[in-house]
Order: structure tokens, then C-alpha cells, then sequence
């Protein structure tokens, strides 16, 4: 599935996927703000109640399963401190305190992006090869200049009225484009093994009919962070954080609703083995599941960008793990 988020959004309400009263009658939305959590004070190892600000006060619900979806704020890291949770007298081997579960690293990114509005029309007209005309993905470029900060350049169609020109590098040597014209001429001194096609050149100066709808967006990117909570102590068990509340990505590779929804799999794998065990091993179960999604994360991203390791047959690694195999009885 390939559109915008508008368009995602759209799919989610007006198609109600998750809206439908008829369909989910056990499903009720709240307008409001969850500013707190309440332990359960004859049972510590779990939540009993979210704290939620509406229009029309302070309320307390009783909850069941508790999910931080406040995104980069990372709300609920706040909200457990406060409870006491994530603190233990002693740690055992490979576990941190609640403040510690945190890492984060600064790759000093930045990007520009400028979307227009065209009409069916206008993108006929574009001199897009016959195989492209119809897709998402248009064009998309990795250059060679490491030295200044690696840049890659995109041509997208988010939704049927949208045309994205889009390009980021990471450092600080380069300066990212603030407009169409500037983005031309950046776009013209990248370094290419083989030429950027003139076709895409012939789409820029195109765009320059159009460039009264451009909406252009010049972002200094934050830094990105993981918080590990398969390393965590004395968490609730009836808890969890989701999507950026974990981890926030390069959002170049942007794994956005893909990553909720592995996310969101593994959360109904686990409600699936509820009397499985106790409450608190389930919890660590889940939690290092969620580790190897995360982990995962990152490396399929850096491969995107062509910043992966090398695997090939002479990596010193492989050879060695396959005379050691070999040594043990076979491989």
C-alpha cells in the first residue's frame, strides 16, 4: 500500500476500518489527553487507571492494557517514574534503571521537500518513461559524495494529486535547497557513477508551472533514539509503548505505519497466550520480542541507504564461524 498519510487517514475513517460503530460496538473514542497512570495499589505489578484531561474535567478509567503512543514526547517513561516503576535494588545481567534505558545518536541530518498539487492533465504531460506513469516510487538516487555527507534524491507521487521532489544528506558541509530553482542546481552537482537521466531534469523544469502550489519543507532532523525496554526492571505488566514512544527513526527509510503494524502483531500474538505463564515472564517475553523488531529496524534501513555491513563470502567473520561449525562436526 503506497499513498500519503492524508491518504491513509482517509482509508482509516471515511472506509472505517476502525470507526464502525456496527462492526466494533465494543470500540469507544475519548476527545482528550492522558496525563497520568495509577498503579493497581492490591496487585503493584500491573496498572489499574489512565488519568484523562477532557473538555469536560479530570477522569480516571479503569484500563486493562495501557499503551504510550504519545510518540517522541515518550510520555509514559514519565508516568511510570512517577508510579515507582522501573527501579529495583539490584539489577541482574543485562538489566538498567528506568533512566538508563535510553540512546540516542546524533547523524546531523537534513532534508528538503517540496510537494505539488498537479492535475491529472499536468501529470500526462510529464515526460515520465511509459513504465513509471502509474507508480508511486518514480525515481530515486543515491550519490557518491561521501566526503560532503551521502545525498539521496527522490521523485514520489504520494497520492493521485501529489508530486513530491525530495532530497536529504547527512553532515553539515551542504546546505539543503530552499526552493525549486536551488533545488535544480543542487540536484546537477551531485556525483553519479551513471548520469541522473535528462528525463528527470526535463520533470524539474516542468514543475515550474505548478510551483505556485509547492509547499516547501526544510527540516533539521533531531536525533534519533531507542528506548530498550527489554533491558528495563520492574515494568507493569499490562503496559507497553509503541511506534516512536520506542524508537524514533531516520525518517529518510521512514517506516511509519509499517512498523506499528508488526508492532501491533506482536501485541495480539501475546493476547492470544494471555493464561500462558505468569503475567511478569509473559511481559519479558514480549518485550524481547519487540527487540528483535527494533533491531531489525535500523539494519534494514542503513541497507537502504547503502550504509549496511558487508555480508559476502569473504567476510572475515562468516569464514570463521564456518571452520569453527566445521571443527564442531559439520556444518
Amino acid at each position: 500500500m503506497y499513498l500519503g498519510r492524508s491518504g491513509f487517514e482517509t482509508l482509516l475513517r471515511i472506509r472505517r476500518l476502525v470507526l464502525d460503530r456496527v462492526s466494533f460496538p465494543n470500540i469507544e473514542f475519548i476527545t482528550g489527553t492522558v496525563t497520568d497512570v495509577r498503579p493497581d495499589l492490591t496487585n503493584p505489578s500491573r496498572l489499574n487507571k489512565v488519568v484523562v484531561r477532557t473538555a469536560a474535567g479530570v477522569n480516571e478509567f479503569e484500563s486493562v492494557l495501557v499503551a504510550d503512543c504519545t510518540g517522541p514526547m515518550r510520555a509514559g517513561i514519565k508516568w511510570l517514574e512517577r508510579s515507582g516503576y522501573g527501579y529495583s535494588s539490584a539489577y541482574p545481567g543485562g538489566k538498567l534503571p528506568l533512566d538508563q534505558l535510553k540512546i540516542s545518536f546524533d547523524q546531523k541530518l537534513c532534508y528538503c521537500s517540496i510537494m505539488f498539487r498537479i492535475t491529472p492533465e499536468f501529470h500526462d504531460r510529464l515526460p515520465l518513461p511509459a513504465d513509471m506513469k502509474n507508480t508511486g516510487p518514480i525515481y530515486t538516487f543515491l550519490d557518491e559524495e561521501v566526503e560532503q555527507g551521502r545525498t539521496l534524491f527522490a521523485l514520489t507521487r504520494p497520492d493521485g494529486n501529489q508530486f513530491l521532489v525530495f532530497t536529504g544528506h547527512h553532515g553539515t558541509v551542504r546546505s539543503p535547497p530552499q526552493n525549486l530553482a536551488e533545488l535544480k542546481e543542487y540536484v546537477r552537482g551531485l556525483r553519479a557513477v551513471e548520469p541522473i537521466p535528462d528525463w528527470v531534469f526535463e520533470v524539474l523544469d516542468m514543475l515550474e508551472e505548478v510551483e505556485k502550489t509547492a509547499v516547501v519543507a526544510i527540516v533539521k532532523i533531531p536525533p534519533t533514539s531507542y528506548v530498550r525496554y527489554h533491558r528495563g526492571t520492574n515494568l507493569p505488566s499490562n503496559w507497553v509503548a509503541l511506534g516512536d514512544s520506542t524508537m524514533t527513526l531516520n525518517p529518510l527509510f521512514s517506516e511509519g505505519c509499517t512498523k506499528a503494524f508488526k508492532e501491533h502483531q506482536i501485541i495480539i500474538n501475546g493476547l492470544r497466550c494471555a493464561h500462558d505463564g505468569a503475567a511478569t515472564r509473559r511481559k519479558s517475553v514480549f518485550w524481547k520480542i519487540f527487540a528483535l523488531v527494533y533491531h531489525a529496524t535500523p539494519a534494514s534501513g542503513y541497507q537502504s541507504v547503502g550504509l549496511a555491513s558487508p555480508i559476502d563470502a569473504f567476510n572475515p567473520n562468516l569464514v570463521l564461524k564456518i571452520f569453527w561449525r566445521a571443527l564442531l562436526g559439520g556444518i
